[in-house]
């Protein structure tokens, strides 16, 4: 979580001395169809080339998932980070793009067996693991351009170690000086 807290920080100091400020922020909610459960996206963009390609860093924090077996309870957290390149082809108020981009994700899973351990005469063993997993994304992306805000889904593939599908679908806004920073 520190990890996440100080990316988003070093991200957001970015924006904010940037001298063109053509950028923009995000939110939304997603979906990861490797651990089936919903979670959180923010983000932030740079525009640039002629206000058609969009640089994104964006977050995701998925909630835990609880699964309960008869001799363990698992518990997943995953959040994961990526750096996407989107190139936005607009048809009046309606834009399509595709993704392409870098993943991290990071994957916690807490087990607690239940037995009772010979040595301690506890009920429970916990075990706690950690992994970083790197790849690539690819997919495809629809947002409504309106004055200021931007609606928009968006569906891709997480191709590595951690391969999943995720649907987002959010809002994204203009901020800064510019008059048009997402167009």
């Amino acid at each position: 979580m520190k990890k996440f807290i100080l990316i988003l920080t070093a991200f957001s100091f970015l924006f904010l001395t940037t001298k063109a400020q053509k950028f923009g922020a995000g939110a939304g909610f997603t979906y990861g169809t490797q651990i089936s459960t919903a979670g959180i996206n923010v983000g932030g963009f740079f525009v640039f080339f002629k206000k058609k390609m969009n640089l994104e860093l964006s977050l995701s924090s998925f909630s835990k998932l609880n699964q309960n077996f008869i001799a363990y309870d698992k518990t997943t957290a995953l959040w994961d980070a990526n750096l996407n390149l989107r190139y936005i082809i607009n048809w009046d108020v309606i834009g399509i793009y595709p993704i392409a981009g870098l993943n991290i994700a990071n994957t916690k899973i807490d087990t607690i067996f239940h037995y009772k351990s010979p040595i301690t005469g506890e009920d429970r063993e916990n075990n706690s693991t950690k992994k970083a997993t790197y790849g690539l994304n690819a997919g495809i992306g629809f947002q409504v351009n309106l004055e200021s805000v931007f609606p928009f889904i968006e569906l891709k593939h997480v191709f590595g170690d951690y391969n999943q599908s995720m649907f987002t679908i959010g809002l994204r806004f203009k901020l800064g000086k510019s008059e048009e920073a997402q167009q």
